[in-house]
């Protein structure tokens, strides 16, 4: 990375940081620009809407992001902050801060890492479990968005055997 620029696969991509730096250097605060997020969470997906507002109060560009809480390692601890950012990054690069390409170099990074799959026995535990617990597998793979529960990456296997330990008997 050179100075806020990633290339992957050849093409450039700016990170969030340099585009807010650039935004606020043509549009400082102190002439009344703004970004403002909303964020919104059910069942473990947090939903951020940034919205990069003018002087006068008017919404010039707006930017949407979607994460799931423990998806991957930033997510387990910082789930809100990373959605954040994909939002302001996003309705930045409605206003032209974008570079090459309208995703964000964070983005596309995660793009490039495919989280590892979950191994064999933890997907045996929570068959398992779910089996003691009287819980159907589809509601696993439903609250994943995984079309099978060896589909689970390692980190949602996880999350689902802590789900499962605290569920109660026949529910």
């Amino acid at each position: 990375m050179t100075d806020g620029i990633v290339n992957i696969r050849g093409k450039e991509y700016k990170t969030v940081a340099l585009r807010v730096a650039e935004f606020r250097s043509k549009h400082p605060i102190s002439e009344g620009w703004g970004i403002v997020t909303e964020a919104t969470e059910l069942n473990e997906v947090i939903k951020v809407k940034a919205c990069v507002i003018s002087p006068e109060g008017k919404v010039v560009a707006t930017g949407h992001a979607e994460e799931r809480r423990g998806s991957n390692n930033i997510n387990k601890t910082n789930a809100i902050e990373n959605c954040e950012t994909g939002a302001i990054g996003r309705a930045l690069s409605a206003c032209g801060f974008a570079g090459e390409e309208f995703a964000s170099a964070e983005e596309m990074q995660r793009v490039e890492e495919p989280a590892p799959k979950a191994n064999v026995d933890v997907i045996k535990t929570i068959q398992e479990l779910a089996e003691k617990k009287g819980v159907n597998l589809d509601k696993i793979t439903k609250a994943y968005a995984v079309s099978d529960i060896h589909a689970l990456d390692a980190d949602q296997a996880q999350s689902a055997v802590k789900r499962l330990e605290k569920t109660n008997a026949a529910g």
